[in-house]
């Protein structure tokens, strides 16, 4: 994560979706690759999680 911080760096990237008060809704990353037989597709997304409070209201699909 602290590599996807700097400026220069294209990917990974990781992100969040926060509430008003900070507390986390969900999360997702931008890979630059998952299979090494597959270098030519990029980028992966991975890491999708919603907390199971907010869990059926298309905060998954927002964060996609």
């Amino acid at each position: 994560m602290k590599h996807s911080c700097q400026p220069d760096q294209n990917l990974p990237n990781f992100y969040l979706a926060l509430q008003q008060d900070s507390s986390i809704v969900g999360t997702y990353a931008l890979l630059r690759n998952d299979l090494i037989s597959c270098q030519d597709l990029f980028p992966w997304l991975v890491c999708l999680y919603v907390a199971p409070e907010f869990r059926g209201n298309s905060f998954g699909a927002t964060l996609i």
